[in-house]
């Protein structure tokens, strides 16, 4: 089942220079074309530049329509087997994205979508939270949800 995953970040906060984050291109006659978003890889995680999805901010409090937003949809990389869930190096690599996009902002909202369909709960959490949902939705396969973060309110274990 594929797994809709959004990052945002507000641009005015975003430091993701840890990321690597690189344009693809093809080169065709010594001229370089852009190919497709802007993407990176961290650890596991295939992560690609996107667009904000545009029913995200009618979940969210007003505050959230004046803030210009950074988008990274995770394409690559989470599990959905049970074993593969339960690994700890896995929870590891999630805990860390998570640490690296969200850490040091206080303004961030995670999108997460078993099946691309189902948006279950809207809950105003820290990044810890977010990261046992998510391990908890993989395993079931349902449970989509919207977090969002409005103030700097972060612990860090999953």
């Amino acid at each position: 089942m594929d797994i809709g995953f959004e990052i945002i970040i507000s641009k005015k906060e975003s430091d993701v220079q840890n990321l690597s984050i690189q344009q693809p291109f093809f080169e065709w006659g010594e001229v370089a074309y852009p190919q497709g978003p802007e993407e990176a890889l961290y650890k596991s995680f295939k992560i690609m530049k996107s667009d904000v999805p545009t029913f995200v901010l009618n979940y969210l409090p007003n505050e959230f329509n004046t803030e210009i937003w950074e988008c990274f949809t995770i394409k690559e990389g989470l599990k959905q087997e049970i074993n593969d869930i339960q690994d700890a190096g896995y929870r590891d690599e999630l805990n860390a994205l998570l640490s690296l996009l969200i850490e040091n902002t206080s303004k961030w909202i995670v999108v997460f979508q078993p099946g691309y369909d189902d948006i279950d709960s809207v809950v105003n959490v820290g990044w810890d939270t977010v990261a046992k949902r998510i391990i908890s939705a993989t395993n079931k396969m349902d449970d989509g949800f919207i977090a969002w973060n409005y103030l700097n309110k972060y612990s860090n274990s999953v």
